[in-house]
């Protein structure tokens, strides 16, 4: 199985540190590396630049894995347990198999997509709204299209955990994290800068590790 990625150097920490060594599965590694400079701040200009690179590996992969699904991933992502053959089952039949961001829907950082006629008019409706609106961030465009495209959606369980699912709440460094038992994965969003990403990294594999150690239980470090 195939997974996606794109990389700016303000991520290159996070494909480093966390992304890539926590990695358990046999997936054929696609990361494109991109020298979009910046900090990678939600909707700072590198950002958006950087999404609509992500939308035109999306119709690459289409092409490459037809009939076939492959994985699309962000950076700021560990994994806790090998993730594919769960994924692949949850899938079933359905087109796309995103993680749940709660109130903001699909999460476009995590999903499995199946490459067919429906995904392909999917990206390609993305690829077009996003350069009709330079404004335009990937996740409400990414969930407007899966629904003009008419391909199947779905969400995965909490499992594949995001604190979005939880709390609607931006995180700052502080604030409480309550993970999912069991914990398969963990996407360091609804926060914003790549700091603050790694340090809910950190408290997830903290919490994920005392729960292992059979420690009480604590959400907040």
């Amino acid at each position: 199985m195939n997974i996606y990625a794109i990389c700016t150097p303000s991520h290159q920490q996070l494909r480093d540190e966390w992304f890539l060594p926590t990695m358990l599965d046999d997936f054929e590694i696609n990361i494109l590396n991109v020298t979009i400079e910046g900090n990678g701040t939600y909707r700072e200009p590198d950002f958006m630049l950087a999404v609509r690179r992500k939308a035109s590996m999306l119709k690459l992969a289409i092409e490459h894995n037809w009939g076939r699904s492959f994985l699309v991933c962000d950076m700021d992502i560990q994994f806790f347990s090998p993730v594919k053959d769960r994924l692949l089952a949850l899938q079933g039949d359905l087109d796309v198999l995103a993680q749940d961001d709660g109130p903001s829907g699909l999460c476009a950082g995590f999903y499995v997509m199946r490459a067919n006629n429906r995904t392909k008019d999917l990206v390609r409706v993305l690829i077009q709204d996003l350069a009709a609106n330079p404004l335009a961030s990937e996740q409400p465009t990414f969930n407007a299209a899966s629904r003009v495209s008419g391909a199947s959606t779905g969400r995965l369980p909490e499992g594949f955990f995001t604190p979005g699912t939880r709390s609607a709440k931006r995180w700052q460094p502080g604030m409480e994290i309550e993970i999912p038992d069991p914990i398969w994965m963990h996407h360091a969003n609804w926060t914003v800068g790549v700091q603050n990403k790694v340090e809910q990294l950190r408290v997830v594999r903290r919490l994920v590790q005392s729960r292992i150690a059979g420690e009480p239980p604590q959400s907040r470090w």
